[in-house]
């Protein structure tokens, strides 16, 4: 099962920079916001278009974008382009489409690796405004050889909504966001890939987030790189058990975020 992580996202660094260049910001959604790691913290604009740049300081290798919407109101977005260049000017520069599920609230765009300091996003809502609650841009890692293992992986929802019953057996329900788990194992790691997968832990923990493709060629089932892909936190450290030869499994469980 294909899988890509996201792990070095400099679109949220502290050194970061927006600026917007098309459009206008609601004054009470900043564009700041984008650095939130809560799904509920979003950056909106007043009209139905919006361009902002963002400059992360300095040449980086990208291959990989990513996006999510608020994960109470969903992805308020019909079409999202982005632009790279090594300088603050785009002119000639070819946009990539980004590829965006409602249904599910993500999108995203993979590319052959470019060397860039500066993005520019164009967002176009289906309404009144536009509304982005978190991006991730930077380059993607995988494992050569393997990814989960299909028959150890598991997939579910966790409704968080609240529900008491009187007497009359009436129910009255306070509903809340479910949350996204999956969990798998990863089966015969060589030490390289062992090594990937215990420093994608250890920069992350369990306290920071990481935006993960699984079945990203949307080989398992239908618009599976959207279903099973987003933005999530490690549940827990993944175990390790060694295998004859130096090889390794391991197992991960993770946590839509909130």
């Amino acid at each position: 099962m294909s899988t890509l992580f996201m792990s070095n996202n400099y679109g949220v660094a502290s050194t970061t920079d927006y600026t917007i260049t098309t459009g206008t910001a609601n004054s009470q959604f900043p564009i700041e916001n984008l650095r939130d790691p809560h799904t509920t913290k979003v950056f909106r604009s007043t009209g139905n278009t919006v361009e902002f740049t963002v400059d992360i300081k300095g040449l980086q290798t990208l291959d990989s974008f990513c996006l999510t919407g608020s994960s109470v109101d969903g992805l308020s977005l019909t079409a999202c382009n982005i632009y790279l260049s090594a300088t603050n000017n785009f002119s000639g520069v070819t946009p990539k489409a980004v590829n965006l599920s409602s249904e599910f609230n993500f999108g995203y765009v993979t590319f052959s690796e470019e060397s860039a300091r500066y993005m520019r996003i164009s967002l176009t809502g289906n309404g009144s405004y536009c509304e982005l609650s978190n991006f991730y841009i930077g380059a993607a890692t995988s494992f050569t050889n393997n990814g989960i293992d299909q028959a150890s992986f598991k997939y579910e929802f966790v409704d968080n909504a609240k529900i008491s019953k009187n007497k009359y057996n009436q129910k009255f329900i306070n509903t809340y966001t479910t949350v996204k788990t999956l969990r798998g194992a990863i089966k015969t790691m060589n030490s390289t890939e062992f090594t990937t997968l215990n420093d994608l832990y250890k920069t992350h923990g369990v306290s920071e987030p990481i935006w993960v493709m699984f079945d990203s060629s949307g080989s398992i089932v239908t618009d599976g790189e959207y279903i099973f892909s987003g933005y999530y936190y490690f549940a827990s450290q993944p175990k390790f058990s060694t295998r004859s030869g130096l090889l390794f499994d391991s197992n991960m469980v993770l946590e839509g975020a909130g």
